[in-house]
């Protein structure tokens, strides 16, 4: 197998975002509060252009990869994105809310994934939050080990759910 290096020089890298169609989304945080995002595509990378901050540090990308997901820092919201030909994202806005336990609105959720249907999995605080196209919370999976970090989809199909809750 032959390695190369396809980007170098990116400091305070806070997520990466690999797709199917072999895009790399690398999300830094520039400074304190401004994040900047780059879109590595056919071994080129560029900085992405959009209509809203990137404050939050988790992305997903939609099965047919027309929609950027990113959620918004110390928040409950996520942002919607249209993803043009280039990669730049347009008409960003808050889409989905998620729920809490207190009603907080600085609770910082983990990672977020789709699966093939559509519906958008997000782990919090208060287990698997499970949204529909529509952007509502439509169920929330609780675990006995308490707060849930990460979730993807794997396996053969991609229809095995693999959760990180407790550092397990």
């Amino acid at each position: 197998n032959k390695k190369s290096i396809i980007a170098k020089g990116i400091p305070n890298v806070k997520s990466l975002l690999a797709t199917s169609e072999k895009d790399i989304y690398i999300l830094q945080e520039a400074r304190p509060n401004d994040n900047r995002l780059y879109l590595i595509r056919q071994n080129r990378m560029t900085i992405i252009k959009s209509n809203q901050s990137y404050s939050g540090s988790n992305m997903a990308i939609s099965p047919n990869h027309k929609l950027f997901m990113q959620n918004e820092k110390n928040s409950q919201w996520i942002y919607s994105s249209v993803i043009d030909t280039d990669g730049n994202l347009m008409h960003g806005q808050r889409f989905y809310w998620l729920h809490n336990t207190d009603n907080f609105s600085f609770t910082e959720n983990g990672n977020m994934t789709f699966d093939v249907n559509g519906n958008l999995y997000v782990a919090s605080s208060m287990g698997i939050q499970i949204c529909d196209m529509n952007g509502r919370v439509r169920a929330i999976l609780t675990l006995p080990t308490g707060r849930v970090s990460s979730v993807i989809f794997g396996g053969k199909n991609y229809d095995t759910l693999y959760i990180v809750s407790n550092g397990k």
